[in-house]
């Protein structure tokens, strides 16, 4: 592959006065062809010289390096077309975005976020959820909440997705917290003041009706901190407002009890609750025995 790219460029130099357009599309030959390492070094070497190529062609090579993890070339890249005042595209922001928070690596996926912020380039509601979710699943709830009020602030309007996210990763704090309890690691928990993300949840009753999945995320939450009644209320609003629930949504009911091996109380106190009560019977389809 090198010499062929070696012959290619002695050709490409003998038309100068079309050199952008020339190796721009070399470049994207190269990301097409999986040749990732050879573009980078095509994009390295002119960007030095004072050169660069298509913003499309960036894009394109932007995304061969995320693929291949290298997370530090995608970085220079942007930065560079940033140095040459070439505004990369809202896509390319995503994409690093997207790439850190799969990664875990919420420190970067923030350093991209506030850089796309500066540029005065407005995340919307899909860039968002991308930073509440990365947040939450390293386990920093607040910084979530952060990102959250940020959203409000500039009037982007949340979708059931970002609540969901934002209440699963309380209630999953909840359970942790549970756990260190229980293990005697009480004082290695920090308290933390809850009313920032209660009033989110309050926000959400105004702002989206909850579906199934979001009642069932929270239903699932309190069984699993042992708030079987919340979760028995929970379930009564859901039915009340005429939503249909899923298999998954029983199955968190059962298995508070079979969760901790007590199988015969599951079955008395949860599928006794559950199937042997007329307002349950006709949404499961229970039938009495002949």
């Amino acid at each position: 592959m090198a010499g062929k790219l070696k012959e290619v460029e002695a050709f490409l130099n003998t038309l100068e006065d079309k050199w952008l357009e020339n190796y721009s599309a070399m470049v994207d030959s190269c990301c097409k062809g999986n040749f990732t390492r050879e573009a980078y070094k095509l994009f390295s070497r002119f960007s030095k010289q004072g050169k660069l190529f298509k913003k499309n062609s960036c894009s394109k090579l932007l995304s061969g390096l995320c693929l291949e993890r290298e997370y530090e070339k995608a970085i220079t890249l942007l930065r560079r077309m940033l140095t040459f005042n070439v505004e990369p595209s809202q896509i390319m922001y995503v994409k690093l975005i997207d790439v850190f928070f799969r990664d875990g690596d919420m420190k970067r996926a923030r350093w991209v976020f506030d850089l796309l912020v500066k540029r005065a380039i407005t995340p919307d509601v899909i860039i968002y959820t991308m930073m509440i979710n990365g947040y939450c699943r390293v386990n920093c709830l607040w910084q979530a909440c952060g990102i959250f009020n940020d959203m409000n602030e500039r009037r982007i309007k949340p979708d059931f997705i970002t609540y969901t996210i934002l209440v699963d990763g309380r209630l999953k704090e909840n359970l942790r917290r549970a756990r260190s309890f229980k293990h005697g690691k009480e004082r290695e928990v920090e308290k933390t003041d809850d009313s920032p993300f209660w009033n989110i949840l309050n926000d959400m009753g105004k702002e989206i009706e909850p579906d199934v999945y979001c009642y069932t995320v929270l239903i699932d939450g309190h069984c699993k901190t042992n708030n079987f009644q919340d979760a028995i209320d929970l379930y009564d609003e859901m039915i009340a407002k005429g939503l249909q629930p899923n298999i998954v949504t029983y199955t968190a009911l059962l298995s508070n009890y079979w969760g901790k091996g007590d199988r015969y109380r599951g079955y008395n106190e949860g599928t006794k609750y559950l199937i042997f009560q007329p307002k349950y019977q006709r949404n499961i389809g229970y039938q009495e025995p002949p």
